[in-house]
């Protein structure tokens, strides 16, 4: 496989790992979860035990998250959003932006011209083909 760097590969499925590639990944994960206990133990006041359960990379639900004091409540979007309203003393209805969703399909079956994709009821033009070849609609 040609690549521009010694990692841009990593984890491919095309080849068996190279033990240099396990160890950067490894020291990589160690260092997230370094970093999760870190913001753990600083922003919640909890028993040792409940910390070693809480990063240990178990499944609990949220009300055992509750309980536990890893979480501050449970509820929807709306509540948050609502929260976040209060403690920020917002007046009147929040402007919520939402990030633009990923178009995978297209992305699957055109690869990168998909992000050229063109919306055809604005534009009246549809990328076909990652040869991008252009159909009037």
């Amino acid at each position: 496989m040609i690549t521009s760097g010694r990692y841009k590969d990593i984890g491919s499925p095309f080849r068996p790992m190279r033990p240099d590639e396990k160890k950067l990944l490894d020291e990589l994960i160690q260092n997230v979860y370094a970093q999760f206990r870190g913001t753990v133990l600083s922003e919640r006041n909890l028993r040792p035990d409940v910390i070693e359960m809480a990063t240990d990379g178990r499944v609990f639900t949220g009300a055992q998250a509750k309980e536990w004091g890893l979480i501050d409540d449970i509820g929807t979007f709306d509540d948050a959003v609502q929260l976040a309203q209060t403690l920020a003393k917002l007046e009147g209805e929040p402007n919520l932006v939402y990030p633009e969703k990923e178009k995978k399909f297209m992305k699957l079956i055109f690869g990168e011209a998909a992000n050229r994709w063109m919306d055809y009821t604005t534009q009246k033009q549809v990328l076909l083909s990652p040869l991008l070849y252009l159909m009037p609609i």
